[in-house]
């Protein structure tokens, strides 16, 4: 079985799951990392060690007390890559120039970076197609400046939805991902319920007249895209651990009605 040595930092990197204690400690049930453990220090107020206590307890935790089973991400082999998978980069990525430059990397990063912040930068692919000789898939946290409702009004039940930047494959293409069946000519992509694209003329009435949320979507310019052989020669290059995640985990919703929302 192959070694994921950097699995802490590449898992930290999928979704910036930093904030949620619960992901990494019950759910992957691996130790979390030092920098994330509870710690007061010389502070000693019991009622705001208590406070601070039930409000992690809360976020880790449903209504009835049991743990969210819904948020996951495990490895997988190579030969079980398919639409809905993920590839996560290791930080050898750093060390291919000609792989950052194919990511948009065209200039080293600076020396003086946290850990922290340059997992950040690590792409984290989503593959939406692997069909008729093509794989294409999209960069799940490369956030752009642009919001949806830059892209005029017709995008009005998405104003606020950030827009990221899926590849550089396309031409200005906008692509989505999505919880949602109904949504006419979209394509399952996992088993448990993630959708790619779909009529959006479908999308807008199931926002605006159905009982759909405009935050169960996340919206991408572009794409990357290859040949199978390509695509085999990119996975083999020894940077990329493929990995299979749930849905909520991949769209990571959040809307006023609270973190975990149905």
């Amino acid at each position: 079985m192959r070694h994921f040595a950097p699995m802490w930092n590449i898992l930290f990197l999928f979704l910036n799951y930093a904030q949620s204690y619960y992901f990494y400690h019950n759910v992957i049930l691996l130790k979390p990392p030092r920098h994330c453990k509870f710690n007061m220090g010389e502070f000693s107020d019991s009622e705001a060690h208590k406070r601070i206590q039930d409000f992690l307890s809360s976020q880790n935790r449903n209504k009835n007390g049991s743990l969210y089973t819904d948020e996951w991400c495990k490895p997988i082999e190579y030969e079980d890559i398919d639409k809905g998978k993920i590839l996560i980069a290791d930080h050898s990525f750093f060390s291919n120039r000609n792989i950052m430059e194919k990511f948009g990397f065209n200039e080293p990063l600076p020396k003086l970076i946290s850990p922290d912040r340059l997992v950040g930068f690590l792409p984290c692919i989503l593959i939406v197609k692997f069909k008729n000789n093509q794989v294409a898939g999209v960069m799940l946290n490369r956030r752009t400046s642009m919001l949806m409702g830059d892209m005029g009004n017709e995008m009005a039940p998405f104003m606020i939805q950030p827009i990221y930047l899926g590849g550089f494959d396309g031409d200005n293409q906008l692509s989505y991902i999505h919880s949602y069946p109904e949504i006419s000519n979209s394509e399952k992509i996992t088993h448990d319920g993630l959708y790619f694209g779909g009529a959006f003329n479908s999308v807008r009435y199931w926002v605006q007249e159905g009982t759909g949320s405009s935050f169960n979507f996340k919206f991408f310019i572009n794409y990357f895209e290859w040949s199978i052989q390509d695509f085999n020669a990119f996975i083999k290059s020894g940077i990329w651990h493929p990995v299979e995640a749930s849905k909520n985990s991949i769209l990571r919703i959040r809307d006023s009605r609270g973190p975990y929302k149905a």
